[in-house]
């Protein structure tokens, strides 16, 4: 009978596995674990990325590793992790009106619009007439990109479905 090591040991060796046969099946690798193409090399890297997450357990079981794909999908789209709070030390100034949010380049402050009230240029329908003024804290969201697949499913620029039309 197996230890409780050994059979921890055995389930990521075959997990493990499991993805570099799915990687070769993508055709993403070859027998060697070299990416097949120049588009495939970030897929090949998260083989040795996801043999370092596989050392942390608590990553591995359970819903930890889901949520750290989530903070990896903000981070990819240059989302805050956290609300921004509109604290003074989050700005930087453009010119004599305007402000910046460091951490979500699409919130801007405008002394003469709104009596500076922030907004968010990257909400669907802004327009510089007609902006999309925000409340804090505000946690930015991903935008719906149009993404067409067979039967016109649509996905947002993390990937996530958003809806999908018969």
């Amino acid at each position: 009978m197996k230890s409780i090591d050994e059979f921890k040991q055995s389930v990521i060796d075959e997990f493990k596995q499991s993805v570099i046969d799915e990687f070769k099946i993508a055709g993403w690798i070859d027998d060697d674990g070299v990416a097949t193409h120049y588009d495939h090399i970030g897929k090949a890297a998260m083989i040795p990325i996801i043999n370092e997450l596989i050392q942390y357990e608590h990553l591995f079981y359970g819903k930890s590793l889901y949520d750290l794909m989530g903070i990896l999908r903000r981070i990819q789209g240059q989302l805050p992790i956290t609300p921004l709070t509109g604290d003074d030390s989050e700005w930087i100034e453009i010119n004599e009106y305007i402000l910046q949010n460091k951490r979500y380049a699409g919130i801007f402050k405008d002394s003469r619009i709104n009596n500076g009230k922030a907004y968010d240029l990257n909400e669907p329908g802004h327009a510089f007439d007609n902006k999309f003024f925000i409340e804090f804290p505000y946690t930015p969201q991903p935008k719906c990109g149009k993404v067409f697949y067979e039967g016109k499913v649509f996905v947002n620029d993390l990937g996530q479905l958003v809806s999908r039309e018969s």
